[in-house]
């Protein structure tokens, strides 16, 4: 296969494995619609990531930019756009609108020319004819593996610069127009032909062909008001069984399976015998109803026994002003019947819509046990909500979600500028990561007013970075990060201010110790290089592979392992972990699932039935960009992404 000196964009869809003779595929030029900026500046983010032939490793190092390209255009006399009298080879030229500045395999543009007229002036003074282009300003972007002449692939973005921005907002409907409850849309800036990514309802998956990946190109905008745009989601559904139990959690069988949308109500069954007792089963026009949850799975559904000359007690539980927290539990039994309301009735705390009530020990009721009669009292628990006072200097724990500030404010003056001494402290220049959630802040005192951004607490291959720039000391003495955001996919990249420099929520990405064993952790896997520098690279190793370290180097401000071999491999935190993590390599289905086209589960792609036995390629998660969502784990498998959640599937290898 020869492909070399095309403009095929994404090359993804072939195998390099399966031409055996040989493949080349250099020289891929092509032209990226044009993109209107609201100002002088563009970040692009991976412009090749995933493009490149399935079984050849892309390396990020290897994207570059210019200053100018040309592009040599071969026709054929009649063919030629100056007329069959001019010779045969032609070039086109594609001046850059400013030298970006490259962080890992993302360009990032400042300072970007302004658009001009395109001219047909050749800077080489060589004897081909210039062809005139469309616009004379380009965001260039190149990416060359190793030592190979030609790049594989060579990226245009045509632009303008300081383009007023409109405002939008998306609004998710279903098939038939109505839009989506309990989602409310906000309005955000933004110019024609911008990509944006659209929003993730749970319980739904988007049905729209104006979706492409997930993101939606905005159209013109009006300035005057605000742009909207209807996107079209289908409801989930998700296979459930509804599990009848006794109180002690024992089956009475009568089990009832289905699919259906996820948050439907559907009936529970009768049982003999038995009546139900359970606060979340609602009653919809004389049927007990469950809402099938988000994830469908296993409904366990409490029953009671019923009784000769049955009589029920009532167990209440109020707040200090009387009002229900949550909906009654019953104790049945028969007349006469001495009972007790045990303390799994009345736990020390309860949450109700995320505030937190605590039981009133001091009003307990004096008839938590007795006789059962045909009027049984009600027994009656009285919580207290919990009201956190005020913090003077609130750290970095779970807090409410802020509403974004945006733009960026200027971080104020730092007041400490020398390297602390602490262990754990990163090094100015050092990449830090979050172990949980935390806020960026504007200030160094940690107001909620001055929040850039907040950060979700991640899994550890997907946890958000920053680069520490400087240190300061709030009012109160305690050590901040002034940082820079480096999660180039993320809405936040490059965005500055302060962060908590306390070891327990954040600490150094690169390990600054040594081990014996090493597990790759990262889905793409890990190289290994011939230098300290990692350059000279030999293979990649997958995700599982368990590697024998006989030595701990340190290269500018990361870290890197030796190999028994010589070789050496990363010491980033977010690629391997320390000691020996099984990977799991076949999983068994317990329940009926479905197959989905990626990690995200966009698109559902199969059926697969209870008993399939399945092998997994690697594990991840999805949402891996998103700062404001954990993720849910994911196992590749054969044609794409099935759940990894316990209740579904079992691993067996």
């Amino acid at each position: 296969m020869n492909i070399n000196f095309n403009s095929i964009s994404d090359l993804s869809s072939l195998d390099a494995k399966q031409y055996t003779d040989g493949f080349w595929y250099e020289g891929q030029s092509y032209v990226l619609p044009f993109k209107n900026l609201p100002s002088d500046s563009y970040s692009w983010v991976t412009p090749f990531e995933g493009k490149l032939p399935k079984d050849v490793n892309y390396l990020p190092t290897e994207v570059y930019s210019a200053a100018r390209q040309g592009v040599v255009l071969n026709y054929a006399p009649e063919d030629n756009p100056a007329g069959p009298n001019f010779p045969h080879t032609y070039l086109e030229i594609f001046y850059g609108g400013a030298v970006p500045t490259i962080s890992g395999d993302s360009l990032l543009f400042n300072d970007l020319a302004p658009q001009a007229e395109a001219t047909t002036d050749n800077p080489w003074n060589n004897q081909m004819k210039v062809v005139k282009n469309t616009y004379k300003n380009y965001m260039i972007a190149y990416y060359r593996q190793g030592q190979n002449t030609n790049p594989t692939f060579t990226a245009y973005i045509p632009y303008e610069t300081n383009v007023a921005e409109s405002k939008y907002e998306i609004q998710p409907v279903d098939k038939n127009g109505n839009n989506i409850s309990g989602y409310t849309p906000t309005s955000f800036p933004g110019t024609e032909g911008d990509k944006v990514s659209v929003p993730t309802i749970s319980g739904y998956t988007v049905n729209d062909n104006k979706v492409v990946d997930g993101q939606i190109t905005l159209p013109a905008g009006d300035s005057s008001q605000t742009t909207i745009i209807k996107v079209i989601y289908d409801k989930n559904t998700v296979p459930y069984t509804i599990h009848p139990v006794d109180k002690d959690g024992n089956s009475l069988g009568h089990d009832v399976s289905g699919e259906d949308a996820a948050g439907k109500a559907v009936d529970i069954p009768d049982i003999p015998g038995y009546v139900v007792n359970d606060s979340k089963v609602v009653n919809n026009a004389g049927h007990n109803q469950v809402i099938i949850p988000d994830s469908g799975g296993n409904i366990n559904v409490i029953y009671a026994k019923t009784f000769a000359n049955e009589t029920t007690l009532n167990v209440n539980y109020l707040d200090n002003d009387n009002n229900q927290l949550l909906q009654q539990k019953l104790i049945h039994g028969s007349v006469n019947d001495p009972y007790t309301v045990t303390d799994d009735y009345y736990p020390d705390t309860l949450t109700i819509n995320g505030q937190l009530y605590i039981l009133v020990r001091g009003k307990m009721p004096a008839n938590l046990s007795g006789t059962l009669v045909a009027n049984t009292a009600p027994v009656i628990l009285y919580y207290q909500k919990q009201v956190t006072p005020p913090n003077p200097n609130p750290g970095p724990g779970p807090e409410p979600n802020p509403t974004p500030v945006n733009p960026t404010p200027t971080p104020s003056t730092p007041t400490v500028t020398t390297q602390p001494s602490t262990p754990g402290i990163a090094k100015k220049g050092e990449a830090v990561y979050a172990l949980k959630k935390i806020y960026m802040y504007s200030n160094k005192d940690f107001k909620k007013s001055e929040r850039v951004a907040n950060y979700a607490k991640k899994p550890r291959i997907n946890r958000p970075m920053f680069v520490v720039t400087d240190y300061a000391k709030s009012k109160a003495g305690n050590l901040r990060y002034v940082v820079r955001d480096v999660n180039h996919h993320s809405k936040t990249a490059g965005k500055k201010g302060y962060i908590t420099a306390d070891y327990s929520f954040v600490r150094p990405v690169y390990y600054h110790s040594s081990h014996k064993t090493l597990t790759v952790i990262n889905p793409r896997g890990v190289n290994e290089y011939t230098n300290k520098d990692l350059t000279g690279k030999v293979k990649n190793f997958k995700q599982g592979t368990q590697l024998k370290v006989k030595g701990f180097v340190k290269h500018n401000l990361t870290t890197r392992y030796l190999l028994s071999n010589g070789h050496y491999i990363t010491g980033n935190r977010k690629l391997v972990i320390a000691g020996n993590q099984k990977q799991p390599k076949q999983i068994k289905v317990k329940k009926a699932i479905y197959r989905y086209n990626n990690a995200n589960f966009s698109k559902r792609t199969k059926h697969i039935k209870k008993g399939t036995v399945l092998k997994v390629k690697k594990w991840e998660y999805s949402q891996p960009y998103s700062t404001t969502t954990f993720g849910a784990k994911r196992y590749a498998v054969a044609g794409g992404y099935v759940t990894a959640n316990s209740k579904y599937v079992k691993v067996i290898k």
